[in-house]
């Protein structure tokens, strides 16, 4: 049987994935690496690498890494070290279509939290090592863990795949650019119920693979979505109706998904209703209960926190800034894009990715210091400079800590380096515009 691609159904799916995966205490001291040596029980399709050094052979390759989250002591984990990671099929497609390293999330507890694996075995597909392509949950057998890896190559020479509407079933989420020119190319051919049908239906399919490599291009539907509501009534209607149809459920007892939140979210964004957004931020930035939900939609709330200036907010509910910083960074393995590109989209999208990092470690860095969190601030200013050195952070820092107007004596010394750098840089107004923020951060309340 196929899995479901909708993840983490709210409040129902916990008391069901435990009877198929582990959840053990992530008490270890967290690293960054895998061990030396695999354990006994590993099986021989692993590769003995690090995450993010099996994203790179995977980006470097061209193929796709699967990473298999276990425990020592998950006797599920265990099983399917035994059975199926050995089975001739899934070692077959292992080694034609991919790159396969184990991760003990009791040994690297700080990343499993930022990659969301509460359970394991968990078990993800990496596309070119960057975009989550899918994921699944619990022990799987030789069959159903080949099923799994099948959807995502099918084996050469298969026979086409049948309707997945005639199983009841939706296809895979799959979006591309060429999906949103010829959504955009109805608007301005002012074939407008036609766009708003093209555009919904990729809405739809994005809400269904909510995945981190979603982001940008979500982003950019989004955008294109209210261009269109803006121009076209029947389109708001229809996405109000949308919106207000997610309202009830999410304001229901019903079980809910991840996707569903994401999606009215995004909804308030095209009908520019800030205020829902914003209200439901308030209802929940308090609440530890739900820190996982403030975790998860970080961006989006960011955005929209930083858009109302309210950068203490931001800052208070930041959970771990460092683990947010290096979530970011992971971004930067990211900097070519897939094969086919011409030269000027590569150096586009590499760029994309640094100031994505650039901007993000900003603003992390600002929020700090607005919540008075000075410590985590300095620390989470030097290692964004480790990962990613050079003037470009150094001048957002700075920046980003004065349209906050959070100014601060380290930027001084950011100004400085800076300016040794590079004598001819002429960064007096700069300066003058950190003086004051400096001084607005004395006056400001505390």
């Amino acid at each position: 049987m196929k899995e479901d691609p909708m993840r983490r159904i709210v409040g129902a799916i916990a008391s069901i994935a435990v009877l198929c995966a582990c959840t053990p205490p992530l008490e270890a001291r967290p690293t960054w690496r895998q061990p030396a040596d695999p354990e006994p029980e590993s099986a021989p399709v692993f590769a003995n690498l690090t995450f993010d050094e099996g994203r790179a052979k995977a980006r470097q390759d061209q193929t796709y890494l699967i990473v298999s989250a276990r425990t020592k002591s998950c006797p599920h984990s265990k099983q399917m070290s035994e059975a199926a990671w050995r089975a001739e099929g899934v070692v077959a497609w292992i080694e034609a279509n991919a790159v396969a390293a184990e991760l003990d999330i009791d040994e690297q507890s700080e990343l499993a939290r930022i990659l969301q694996i509460n359970e394991t075995p968990t078990i993800i597909a990496y596309e070119y090592g960057s975009r989550e392509h899918s994921r699944i949950v619990g022990h799987h057998d030789p069959s159903a863990l080949l099923d799994w890896l099948e959807d995502i190559v099918p084996p050469e020479g298969a026979a086409p795949d049948d309707d997945p509407a005639e199983r009841g079933e939706r296809p895979p989420s799959s979006i591309s650019l060429d999906d949103l020119r010829r959504a955009q190319a109805l608007v301005a051919e002012r074939r407008f119920d036609e766009a708003t049908d093209q555009y919904l239906d990729l809405f739809d399919r994005s809400v269904e693979r909510d995945q981190a490599w979603l982001t940008s291009m979500r982003a950019a539907l989004v955008s294109a979505i209210e261009e269109l509501a803006a121009q076209h009534g029947p389109a708001r209607e229809r996405l109000t109706d949308r919106r207000d149809e997610l309202s009830a459920l999410l304001e229901s007892d019903r079980a809910r998904t991840w996707e569903q939140l994401g999606a009215w979210l995004d909804l308030n964004t095209i009908l520019g209703d800030d205020g829902a957004t914003l209200e439901w931020i308030d209802r929940i930035k308090d609440d530890r209960d739900s820190s996982e939900t403030t975790q998860r939609f970080m961006n989006r709330i960011s955005e929209l926190l930083i858009e109302y200036d309210r950068w203490d907010d931001l800052g208070e509910i930041i959970d771990e800034p460092v683990d947010a910083i290096h979530w970011a960074s992971m971004q930067l393995l990211d900097e070519q894009p897939p094969p086919g590109s011409a030269p000027p989209d590569r150096i586009a999208h590499a760029e994309v990715h640094r100031w994505y990092f650039v901007r993000r470690a900003s603003e992390i860095h600002a929020a700090l210091l607005a919540a008075g969190r000075e410590r985590e601030a300095r620390i989470t200013a030097e290692f964004a400079i480790d990962i990613l050195d050079g003037p470009k952070i150094r001048l957002f820092l700075v920046e980003t800590a004065i349209k906050a107007r959070q100014g601060r004596p380290m930027h001084r010394q950011l100004i400085s380096e800076l300016l040794e750098a590079d004598s001819s840089l002429d960064l007096d107004n700069l300066s003058e515009r950190l003086e004051h923020a400096i001084e607005q951060a004395k006056n400001e309340p505390s």
